[in-house]
């Protein structure tokens, strides 16, 4: 039995994706499509399934080469399920997100025992970045998931275990991966299993062999081949040159749209999308050094890669290191048994000063931030902090862990029915849609938030040359113009219009600016 893919399902692994499930889906409607990924993906999809496209992704009518197609089917899945909006974009985000964790327990429990799965399981669902993660209408809930399966599949053969189903079941998920989100979810294995051969003393043309890669020339080129060779020859090369060079290659070696920084910035952001548990992070990396354990030492090996891949990436974006979630879960999970005091006197510290701040935000905190409920997500935070306090004294530090990842799991809830929801009603697009007829023109000048796109009817066309708009609202009736604060010199020359309303971006830096033209009597 134990030669099966997963070991069997109890109880346990389906009670662990039912409760990812109700987390997960915290009020994944309550709360617009807003974020700029989640708006071009979402709206991507929103267009493939209006026009019936099956090969080509476009976004606002123009073509979308940054992701390959995968996720973008289980978007139009959802949208015929829901219809367009939100829930439509989000819900298998959100059903990926439980399987992801029910095969980390499965794995988990198979190799270090039910005890360190239901820690690893409980670190990811208290953590900040797992559920924001996996509530996002983006291609990482997908990739996290079939890179997940396709590393515990590479164990496996790596270990020995001849069956052919792993050697089926790794190359499935590295096509559907590369379907998702490219080469890098072949990239990930590959380098994994090199580091892994290192640290694990195997032979690595042993390994290599044991992984028949001319089979899994086939099968990556059957499942996933079709779709970029019709895409290559449907857009004449332009979505391959699109994705592979600037996307892929130039967003490596080149910092793209402003998401670059320090060496150090991905092992930063996957600390902080762990937090609370990630405090123990950089301890459990080290202490899996020294273990004897093959499968800590393969989960240190997916840690060490990803990482390091991002490390020498000059564009870097919160969400890239996600692929080490069910894996560095399992070193914490390991760290958490032998029970360090200073992870839970930090959580302490920090929990106490910031739901301090956030209960005396109304105070000094400007329009419109002191109305976004800040002082009722310091409840969990404050009382997280005093139970841990009490709990490390009296009790003993598993409770304290619980009591830590308890009210910060609590405290993320609240974020998604109390905290989104009233950012989302000063968003720019929200605040402006009531001052927006919806059967209306609408074209924008140089820049609009992308989240426009998302809510409007049809796509909206863009203007570089003041010339060519002038000549738009010449020839219109009735038009609305869509731009920003920073190409006020240039729009302020347009005739005959006149200003709706501007409106700040509290999640960029911009100010998005709505013009009209101006009704003659």
């Amino acid at each position: 039995m134990e030669a099966k893919f997963l070991a069997k399902i109890g109880k346990e692994e389906i009670l662990i994706f039912i409760l990812g499930a109700i987390l997960l889906f915290g009020n994944i409607g309550g709360h617009s499509i807003y974020i700029l990924d989640e708006a071009r993906n979402a709206t991507c999809a929103k267009e493939m399934w209006q026009n019936n496209q099956w090969v080509i992704p476009t976004y606002n009518g123009e073509l979308r080469t940054d992701k390959p197609i995968l996720h973008y089917y289980f978007m139009k899945l959802g949208y015929a399920m829901f219809g367009i909006g939100e829930i439509g974009a989000r819900f298998f985000s959100i059903i990926f997100g439980s399987l992801t964790l029910t095969l980390g327990y499965n794995r988990v429990k198979k190799y270090s025992g039910i005890k360190t799965a239901k820690w690893s399981v409980f670190a990811l669902i208290c953590s900040l970045g797992f559920p924001v993660q996996f509530h996002l209408s983006v291609p990482d809930p997908y990739l996290i998931f079939f890179t997940s399966l396709s590393l515990y599949s590479l164990f496996e053969i790596l270990e020995g275990n001849s069956n052919f189903k792993y050697i089926l079941v790794f190359y499935l998920s590295c096509a559907l991966g590369i379907l998702t989100k490219g080469p890098i979810a072949l990239a990930i294995p590959v380098l994994v299993g090199f580091i892994y051969c290192i640290l694990a003393q195997k032979n690595i043309i042993r390994s290599i062999l044991a992984l028949k890669p001319w089979i899994g020339a086939i099968i990556i080129l059957s499942i996933s081949g079709p779709w970029y060779y019709l895409v290559h020859q449907k857009t004449e090369g332009m979505w391959t040159e699109g994705f592979f060079l600037e996307h892929n290659l130039e967003r490596f070696s080149k910092t793209k749209e402003g998401h670059g920084g320090s060496i150090f910035l991905a092992p930063i952001m996957a600390l902080i999308s762990l937090f609370p548990f990630g405090l123990l992070a950089p301890k459990a990396v080290y202490c899996a050094f020294k273990s004897n354990d093959n499968f800590v030492k393969f989960n240190l090996s997916v840690t060490l890669v990803v990482i390091g891949i991002f490390m020498l990436s000059k564009t870097v974006l919160p969400s890239y290191t996600s692929p080490i979630f069910l894996f560095i879960a399992l070193l914490i999970a390991k760290e958490v048994e032998k029970n360090p005091k200073y992870p839970q006197i930090i959580f302490a510290i920090f929990a106490l000063i910031i739901g301090v701040g956030f209960a005396f935000s109304k105070h000094f905190l400007p329009e419109p931030y002191n109305g976004f409920g800040l002082e009722i997500l310091a409840t969990p935070l404050l009382v997280g902090s005093a139970l841990c306090m009490y709990n490390w004294e009296n009790r003993g530090q598993i409770r304290t862990y619980l009591s830590m990842g308890i009210s910060f799991l609590i405290f993320c809830q609240l974020m998604f029915y109390i905290l989104f929801p009233r950012i989302d009603k000063e968003t720019a697009v929200i605040k402006s849609s009531q001052y927006l007829d919806k059967k209306t023109e609408k074209i924008y000048f140089h820049r609009m938030n992308s989240s426009f796109a998302f809510y409007s009817e049809k796509p909206i066309k863009g203007y570089e040359e003041l010339d060519k708009i002038q000549a738009k609202i010449d020839q219109s009736n009735t038009l609305y113009i869509i731009s920003r604060k920073d190409f006020e010199e240039q729009y302020k020359k347009l005739k005959n219009v006149e200003l709706v309303g501007e409106f700040p971006d509290l999640l960029e830096n911009f100010t998005t600016v709505i013009l009209k033209k101006r009704q003659n009597l």
